[in-house]
């Protein structure tokens, strides 16, 4: 006889005929097992589960959504421990010899994975892009195995971290459902400044600037105002150009941020706003009046150095005229030089009086021929005038470069005495007098 066994129970095997009935004892009846319980119920691979029920003597195959475990153990007939391999989501199930049980709700977790992250090299507070799978529930992210200072995971394929301080090496990040990494990170050290030189400078003056990580450094400021040029020399040393600058802190900035050492003065460049008297002679002093004039080494006047100078503030200088020059009045600070042109130079001072002749003999014998106004040719902008005794205008003149040789309209004068006046334009009142031709 074959037969197909039920629910069965352990004991004698009995059969009955028309004959009679005949046992045999010894026949043992495998009950079929059953799940009651798992725990956790979500888990990735290498996690262990729990699985709770009955009958699980001999237990030979444990899957979990249809997927072998790596490993399980029984651990008594209603207790199995079982390691979650590659997985997947859905019914746990084993098998014992007395059959197979179920019990849907398993949660496979994947592992996460990392397919690209940019950019490649960043500094401390940079923003890095991790792109990848399964990244939801992220739970840790490190760069070289420095942890972030933050991130956000933007979607299950996209996570976005704050760099923190950083090292080169792998990103790595840890989810549920285990770990990622990806090689080629290079983590940028921030720059710092230990020293500078010098620490006082001027419009297109090198500045000396020393200390680390200085590659690829892309902008410098002094006081906060960014230099001419520079040149990165190497990591720990850069030369840069005084632009038109500020007091304050050097500052640079690279990819792996910002550095500052405080302790910089800027010279300004000075300024020349005015000066009186705008003519002058040699001993006279000039008042220049204008902004930033500490410092000051050299005054000229149209070129010339004058005789001496003081320094009364940064707003004031008074200079003594020396053997001068007429042009601009020009002085140098430490900070660059400044000019003002309308400096006029006398050869005699403004209050002098010209030596005027009363007599000449224009008689052709080249001595005393025409008349003589020392000092005249020193007032460009003189007028000379000449009358005779009716008030009849003889001579007229801008300026007395053509000396008065005793003619009107060519033709010769009398003897006699005739009357100028001469305005030296120059504030002064109008000189008269009268001269005397003699032949």
């Amino acid at each position: 006889i074959v037969a197909i066994v039920g629910t069965g129970s352990t004991g004698a095997v009995s059969l009955t005929t028309p004959g009679g009935t005949a046992s045999l004892a010894g026949f043992t009846f495998i009950p079929a097992p059953t799940i009651t319980s798992f725990a956790p119920t979500t888990a990735a691979a290498g996690a262990l589960i729990s699985i709770t029920g009955t009958n699980f003597n001999a237990t030979s195959i444990v899957t979990l959504g249809g997927t072998p475990v790596t490993s399980f153990t029984v651990v008594s007939a209603t207790s199995i421990i079982a390691i979650v391999g590659t997985g997947s989501s859905g019914a746990v199930s084993l098998t014992t010899p007395g059959g197979t049980a179920s019990l849907a709700g398993f949660n496979f977790i994947s592992p996460p994975t990392i397919t690209s992250f940019a950019p490649q090299s960043a500094g401390a507070g940079a923003l890095i892009t991790i792109t990848g799978t399964n990244l939801n529930g992220t739970l840790a992210l490190t760069l070289g195995g420095t942890p972030v200072t933050s991130f956000t995971v933007v979607s299950s394929t996209t996570i976005v971290a704050v760099v923190g301080s950083g090292s080169t090496g792998a990103v790595s990040l840890t989810t549920p459902g285990g770990t990622a990494s990806l090689a080629g990170f290079t983590f940028i050290p921030a720059p710092t400044i230990t020293s500078f030189d010098p620490t006082t400078a001027a419009v297109g003056a090198l500045l000396n600037i020393a200390g680390t990580n200085f590659d690829g450094t892309y902008a410098i400021t002094l006081g906060g105002t960014p230099v001419s040029s520079f040149t990165v020399v190497s990591s720990t040393y850069i030369v840069a150009v005084v632009g038109s600058g500020a007091t304050g802190a050097v500052s640079l900035t690279t990819p792996g941020g910002t550095a500052s050492l405080a302790g910089f003065t800027f010279i300004p460049a000075p300024i020349i706003t005015s000066f009186a008297p705008t003519a002058a002679a040699s001993g006279m002093a000039i008042t220049i009046t204008g902004n930033y004039f500490t410092g000051t080494s050299i005054v000229t006047l149209g070129g010339t150095p004058v005789a001496s100078f003081i320094v009364l503030s940064s707003t004031t200088i008074v200079a003594i005229v020396g053997t001068g020059s007429s042009g601009a009045v020009s002085l140098t600070t430490p900070g660059g030089s400044a000019s003002l042109a309308g400096f006029t130079f006398l050869l005699y001072p403004p209050n002098f009086i010209p030596e005027i002749s009363n007599a000449f003999s224009p008689n052709g014998d080249g001595i005393n021929d025409v008349w003589l106004v020392n000092f005249l040719q020193d007032y460009p902008n003189a007028t000379v005038q000449i009358v005779n005794r009716y008030g009849q205008i003889v001579f007229f003149s801008n300026g007395y470069a053509q000396p008065w040789d005793g003619k009107f309209k060519g033709q010769a004068l009398p003897v006699g005495t005739y009357y100028y006046l001469i305005n030296l334009r120059n504030g002064k009142p109008t000189i008269a007098g009268s001269v005397t031709i003699i032949r």
